[in-house]
């Protein structure tokens, strides 16, 4: 309770339009996930620089979120505001390639060794590519995520554990297809049950962080790493 008046008496704007983005956004943001902090309102952003956020109260916090990646390099930098005005000048958005994607895709293959590239507007579009390439390769169908693990809005992965077995995530509203045939849950740092998962021979991919973070920050144990890396490395089953 004196957490949270002192959130109240520190962040009274914010509290204001808290209330007041309720009023048209479905749960209070314009991304549902903006509300998943521990605070009891919103944090209402007015600016950052580099790795700081600055609220409309004026609080500053350390920013470890980034925009989730693609802000990776810092906010309001100098160099990268010229460089998106310039681009703004010359329009934003084409239906066509440009000159700067053949540099681009030719620093991409330098840099990474890797000789064909493709983008995806979002995490998430990403994610569903890397699914769908992956039982293509494999002609494998199932893939495998852990319990409490996000990988953006992805309805293979809205699955969690419920009494040892995999379940469709309560928020996974309107799905008319069963997920739960194609996607396997096992807890996270539980080798065993990642083992036994992979030994049916019908998993295309795993996909996992490096640690999890959409459930606190919870660190792999010693040789979990290794212990997927070497299954793998194991050849297909027939």
């Amino acid at each position: 309770m004196r957490e949270t008046q002192r959130f109240f008496d520190t962040h009274p704007r914010g509290v204001v339009e808290s209330d007041a983005l309720r009023q048209n956004w479905l749960f209070g943001a314009p991304f549902h996930w903006m509300k998943d902090w521990a605070s009891p309102t919103s944090i209402i952003a007015a600016s950052g620089a580099g790795a700081t956020l600055t609220d409309i109260d004026g609080n500053s916090y350390d920013d470890f979120c980034l925009g989730d990646t693609p802000g990776m390099f810092g906010h309001a930098r100098p160099e990268l505001a010229r460089a998106v005005a310039t681009q703004a000048a010359r329009g934003t958005t084409f239906m066509l390639p440009t000159e700067e994607a053949g540099e681009v895709g030719a620093l991409l293959a330098e840099r990474f060794g890797l000789p064909f590239w493709q983008t995806t507007l979002s995490a998430s579009d990403a994610n569903r590519a890397l699914i769908r390439w992956a039982r293509a390769v494999t002609q494998k169908p199932v893939i495998v995520v852990f319990d409490g693990c996000y990988h953006g809005m992805v309805e293979d992965c809205f699955v969690e554990l419920r009494h040892g077995r995999t379940r469709s995530d309560a928020g996974l509203v309107g799905q008319a297809l069963d997920v739960t045939r194609t996607t396997r849950a096992v807890p996270f740092n539980d080798i065993g049950a990642l083992e036994a998962a992979l030994a049916q021979g019908d998993v295309a991919a795993v996909l996992a962080e490096p640690a999890m973070t959409n459930c606190g920050m919870i660190l792999p144990v010693e040789h979990f790493g290794s212990a997927r890396r070497r299954w793998r490395r194991r050849p297909a089953r027939c």
